[in-house]
């Protein structure tokens, strides 16, 4: 089975819902102060709009991540054995 895409209309579900979880029940506003939109305290459609005009396919302006493949976690794993192994010092 094919792993599910995230495109925007499902980032923007995502962010609804996790916003729901957080105490906006009813909806996002339109708008949120300033300052709480620019510390991610609050969440806006204005955000909402901005990435998605920015083409922002991870969403980061929304404050989620690409997520880590278990091959760069064992890439990782494979660099600090060699590291250990040829006693360098980070």
């Amino acid at each position: 089975m094919a792993e599910k895409k995230y495109t925007g209309v499902r980032w923007v579900s995502e962010t609804q819902k996790w916003w729901s979880e957080r105490g906006y029940y009813d909806d996002i506003p339109d708008q949120a102060p300033a300052i709480l939109e620019s510390e991610r305290l609050a969440p806006s459609w204005r955000r909402v709009c901005k990435s998605l005009l920015r083409n922002d396919y991870w969403c980061k302006g929304l404050g989620f991540t690409q997520h880590k493949t278990e091959a760069y976690n064992k890439y990782l794993k494979l660099k600090k054995e060699q590291r250990l192994n040829s006693n360098i010092k980070i």
